[in-house]
């Protein structure tokens, strides 16, 4: 299992930019939550689309491969190479999930991915989220847009960050914002 530090997202909509924060922290790469929604373009009706992680990654020298149709094997391979994974799901069908909470999509990074279980690392709780494969497959999916196609359902969206050699430096970075000076004087 990769070793990934939790983050919590701190608006509903914000999934998207803290995935990603996870991954870069992942790389030694420290983003605040608020500089990486307004880097992705996230906004509180539509939340943050792939293409907006992909800029924010960008932005910050990675490079980025977005993968419709993929499989547990396509995820099992980057783990392997332990380069962290995004995924798309969307929260209805959850065992979790009861008829009153608003379904919606979300993005997790995952951590790990067994026989029977994938490991998500989810800004939603802060922590490890544990899913059975089966249940998971299930809710593994995500629409293109606002104008939803029945055939455009089973997207099984993965996004992989990696670092770009050639642009990214061995260093700890931080890119945090300005931090209030707690000093009494």
């Amino acid at each position: 299992m990769l070793s990934l530090k939790s983050y919590r997202q701190t608006r509903g909509y914000l999934c998207g930019p803290v995935s990603l924060r996870i991954v870069l922290q992942y790389y030694g790469v420290d983003v605040a939550e608020k500089m990486l929604a307004k880097v992705c373009g996230s906004s509180k009706t539509l939340g943050t689309s792939a293409q907006g992680i992909k800029k924010g990654a960008a932005r910050f020298g990675f490079k980025v491969k977005i993968k419709d149709n993929s499989s547990f094997k396509d995820i099992e391979q980057w783990l392997k190479k332990k380069t962290p994974v995004i995924v798309n799901w969307f929260t209805r069908g959850r065992r979790d999930y009861s008829d009153s909470d608003i379904a919606e999509g979300h993005y997790s990074v995952v951590a790990g991915l067994d026989d029977k279980y994938i490991y998500l690392q989810d800004p939603e709780l802060g922590k490890i989220r544990k899913m059975s494969r089966e249940n998971f497959k299930q809710v593994w999916f995500d629409w293109r847009g606002l104008y939803i196609k029945p055939q455009a359902l089973a997207i099984r969206r993965m996004i992989v960050v990696y670092k770009d050699i050639k642009a990214i430096k061995p260093r700890r970075t931080s890119l945090r914002g300005k931090q209030k000076n707690k000093k009494a004087k």
